[in-house]
């Protein structure tokens, strides 16, 4: 019976291995959620892998995400699109374990009935049996005599190649906590507070005037009709000559209804300076 391991998203790799430690079964599906990132890592992937086969697990994948079958694919897992196939693919363990039993069954030797009459027979067999032995020695002798004496030899040494794997893993720091938790992924901390006191001087490369108030000042304006005329606050005039500046007035301003009527109002520049 295969156990069925449904992942959430919340699941790292390290929650993974502790969910196959706990299982009860020799065989397993892992039932992978939709664009499970944490899968989507072909260390990540070996990782499993490696660890099932230490746990002696028939590991599975049920898994319908394109990239992380290809990956899948590459470690060397078992893949299944749904639970039910998952259910009825028979994995490459239990194969080799039936092809083990068979091949021992083969090896084993076979026990024939005897009747009596054949004992004479059989009887004078250990004789012939020791010759043929005998002979079969003596050419063994010569064969290795041969070879230790007429054929080249030769000494072969092997060098294991090592495959580093590495995988990412976010842990957080909490103080307090008095050993590592794989599950959580947290580790413990100690809080250190470190004081830092300095000065510096630089020299100044230069300097210039920066203006930092804005020109005030008075305007006088003339009615040219025989209306009254009001002259709203925030209206804009500028000088005639040199660089225009830009003044606004501060107040309303009401100008009498007769030609040549004026009035004063208060004015601000736009820009300081």
């Amino acid at each position: 019976m295969r156990q069925i391991i449904y992942l959430s998203p919340k699941d790292n790799i390290a929650t993974i291995r502790e969910k196959l430690e706990h299982i009860q079964t020799q065989e397993a599906l892992l039932v992978v959620p939709p664009r499970y990132p944490e899968l989507r890592n072909l260390v990540n992937l070996k990782l499993l892998k490696r660890y099932a086969e230490h746990l002696a697990i028939d590991l599975a994948l049920v898994v319908r995400d394109a990239p992380t079958r290809t990956l899948a694919r590459e470690a060397g897992l078992t893949l299944a699109s749904s639970v039910d196939k998952g259910r009825r693919i028979e994995l490459k363990s239990r194969k080799k374990k039936g092809q083990q039993a068979a091949e021992q069954g083969a090896s084993q030797p076979s026990v024939a009935y005897t009747p009596r009459g054949q004992a004479s027979a059989l009887q004078s067999m250990p004789s012939r049996l020791f010759g043929l032995i005998l002979l079969l020695g003596i050419l063994g002798a010569f064969t290795l005599a041969f070879v230790y004496f007429v054929l080249p030899s030769a000494a072969i040494s092997l060098t294991p190649q090592a495959e580093w794997l590495t995988a990412e893993m976010e842990m957080i720091a909490i103080p307090g906590l008095e050993s590592v938790d794989y599950g959580r992924g947290q580790i413990p901390a100690r809080t250190v507070s470190v004081e830092i006191e300095g000065t510096a001087n630089t020299p100044a490369t230069g300097k210039r005037d920066i203006p930092d108030a804005h020109a005030e000042g008075t305007a006088v304006f003339a009615n040219k009709t025989n209306s009254p005329v009001t002259v709203p606050r925030g209206t804009i005039i500028r000088t005639g000559t040199g660089i225009p500046i830009r003044f606004y007035t501060v107040t309303d301003l009401e100008l009498p209804a007769e030609r040549g009527g004026h009035g004063r109002v208060r004015i601000i520049a736009m820009e300081p300076g």
